[in-house]
């Protein structure tokens, strides 16, 4: 559409022009060359009878014989008043620009061909294109500190087509003719911006909202920031009892999680290189099996050569200090809890116990996974948060994606949990390589049975312990995972706080070690009973099969299904009879590379890749309005 043919959109209306850059301290060439261009490149007398510049009161700056009018900054409320008033008798649209956000004539036919098409509505306003290739500005704070404040053009196409928000003042906006005359212009504000922004208020009030038009843009070499506007938030607050509701509402706004998420982050990383965070805040500083497998991938990203990822880690200062970090993993940005950078993927190591830990992760990345370790806190119930079982079906529903430690946890997960069609999912075992977990395996002939476990009900520690200290009175019996087990042969203590040191002396002093657990995700004790050499008793799982098949043949596994078939099983293993019991070994073939910790790694960040491969734009938004319904409840 030409500038001849923009007024022919709305017949027989008129159109006002204000521009306002009281705010820029201009010189005066810069503001002769604005206003050069709106007479000449732009063309403005042809479709505006009355343009207005706002400079600042110290300025002297004068148009000459241009039509253009000079309006001081402390004139310009009292202005827009009176020519309000005016127009009450033939209202028509008014172009405002806050800064050279100078849109030409077919862009404002546009702006006023919407404003046509829409009822209930304040003002439209186009996008601002920014940057080597038209990047749009962002609308919104940059709630991220490496947020560049401008839109990634691959996700351009993304945007919906326009938003509908309550009163935010825009760099250029076309104010509708329909707030003359219908919405009193408010006498309380004597800063012109603060007026627009009160009357956008004031119109908001009575069901009238600003369309944002992501079809439409203004080309400029300068960001927008409202903050440099001067906005009177005291007297806002004191005359609209609304304002902070508005200030929720729009920070809550899918319109503006869309702009944060759709921003190319300022983090300087190689073509084709992303970002990705390891969400490591569930980590306790105790040795168990979640540090064990965090510290094991991490251990294995460490060990990738160009990693495909610039990768950062998220963990507590107690842990980042408990297990040394910075040292054993110097090539990884370890972050504290304060830093809020955005990235292109996240992942938790560890599970999601409340629907908050997925917001945590939704607030920090376009695509998010989070890793299912077993369904056992769901399932036993009483030492998670309640809120853990409506967690994980969060996760199953709208996470990008899960990784499982094993395909066993994978079937468990799903028989309990509903997930969504193109979810997307791994199983990473961890390490099988026994020579990670047991550097020197030395033959022992074994001074105590050793019962390995923890304090919870599945690992059975306590009816293990009294059927085998009672069964075997003359054995030394040693017992990790709760110390308050007693008996005349038994030396029982609490597990997290052994050293690494004293656990492996357990292992390597072990005559065999009885897993008694009745649920398990993988099961590290076993792994660690097997590297040593031994003959490891543990309840039959089909999980231990699963593992059993990527393991070297290296220690031995008998199986029980009840506690009475413990007794005959230790004792023909005390006695050197367990070569007649039925039993398992390790069946990877040798020559053939173990799964190591830089295997699982490698596979962890393929994942990874495929999450950015596939990233789904309305898995995000899904996303982002359960979080404000659960948000909503409480929850």
């Amino acid at each position: 559409m030409t500038d001849a043919t923009t007024i022919a959109v709305v017949p027989g209306s008129g159109l006002d022009i204000i521009v306002f850059v009281a705010h820029l301290d201009l010189s005066k060439a810069e503001l002769h060359a604005l206003t050069g261009r709106m007479l000449g490149e732009l063309n403005w007398p042809e479709i505006s009878a009355r343009i207005c510049l706002v400079v600042s009161d110290t300025d002297d700056f004068e148009s000459g014989a241009s039509p253009i009018v000079i309006v001081r900054e402390s004139a310009a409320a009292s202005m827009f008043r009176e020519r309000s008033r005016v127009l009450e008798a033939s209202p028509h649209d008014i172009l405002i620009s806050f800064g050279a956000y100078l849109p030409r004539g077919d862009t404002i036919a546009h702006l006023r061909a919407a404003l046509r098409g829409e009822e209930l509505i304040s003002a439209v306003a186009p996008r601002v294109a920014i940057g080597p290739r038209g990047e749009l500005m962002a609308i919104g704070p940059q709630a991220a500190p490496n947020a560049t404040g401008l839109i990634d053009p691959q996700y351009v196409p993304e945007l919906a087509p326009a938003y509908f928000l309550p009163e935010i003042l825009c760099p250029c906006m076309l104010l509708s003719r329909t707030m003359v005359g219908n919405i009193d212009i408010p006498d309380n504000f004597d800063h012109f911006p603060d007026l627009i922004l009160a009357l956008l208020r004031a119109a908001r009030r009575r069901g009238f909202l600003v369309r944002i038009d992501n079809r439409l843009a203004v080309s400029a070499t300068t960001g927008f920031d409202p903050a440099k506007l001067g906005q009177d938030t005291a007297k806002m607050l004191q005359l609209f009892d609304d304002y902070e509701r508005v200030v929720r509402r729009l920070a809550a706004s899918s319109a503006l999680a869309d702009e944060q998420r759709f921003q190319l982050l300022g983090r300087r990383l190689p073509a084709g290189k992303g970002s990705l965070l390891l969400d490591c805040t569930n980590v306790a500083p105790t040795f168990n099996g979640s540090a064990a497998h965090a510290l094991g991938i991490l251990h294995g990203i460490g060990q990738i050569e160009h990693v495909a990822w610039d990768v950062a880690v998220t963990v507590r200062d107690e842990v980042r200090s408990f297990f040394s970090l910075d040292d054993r993993f110097p090539a990884i940005r370890f972050l504290s809890g304060e830093d809020r950078s955005y990235y292109d993927c996240a992942i938790r190591l560890s599970q999601a116990w409340a629907i908050s830990h997925l917001a945590d992760l939704n607030g920090r990345a376009r695509s998010i996974a989070v890793t299912i370790l077993d369904t056992i806190g769901p399932d036993v119930i009483y030492p998670v948060p309640e809120e853990a079982e409506e967690a994980f079906q969060f996760a199953a529903e709208h996470a990008d994606g899960l990784i499982y430690i094993s395909e066993f946890s994978r079937d468990q997960f799903r028989r309990r949990f509903a997930s969504r069609p193109g979810l997307i999912e791994s199983v990473i075992h961890l390490s099988l390589d026994p020579a990670e977990y047991v550097a020197h395996a030395r033959p022992s002939d074994g001074e105590w049975i050793l019962i390995f476990g923890n304090a919870y009900d599945h690992k059975d520690l306590e009816r293990t312990t009294r059927i085998i200290s009672s069964a075997f009175p003359f054995e030394s019996v040693k017992v990790v995972g709760r110390r308050d087990l007693t008996g005349m042969n038994v030396e029982a203590f609490d597990s997290g706080a052994l050293e690494a040191e004293f656990v492996e002396t357990l292992f390597q002093k072990a005559k065999c070690v009885v897993f008694p657990s009745l649920y398990e995700g993988f099961g590290l004790p076993l792994i660690r009973g097997l590297a040593h050499g031994k003959t490891v008793i543990a309840r039959r799982s089909r999980v231990f099969q699963e593992i059993l098949e990527s393991f070297p043949n290296v220690g031995r596994l008998v199986e029980f299904d009840n506690s009475l078939d413990l007794v005959p099983v230790v004792g023909a293993v005390l006695h050197g009879k367990d070569r007649t019991l039925p039993s398992r070994a390790g069946s990877a073939r040798s020559g053939i590379a173990l799964h190591d910790w830089k295997a699982s790694a490698a596979q962890l960040l393929a994942f990874a890749d495929e999450m950015r491969k596939l990233e789904n734009v309305a898995v995000w938004r899904e996303r982002d309005r359960a979080l404000r319904y659960a948000g909503s409840r409480g929850e």
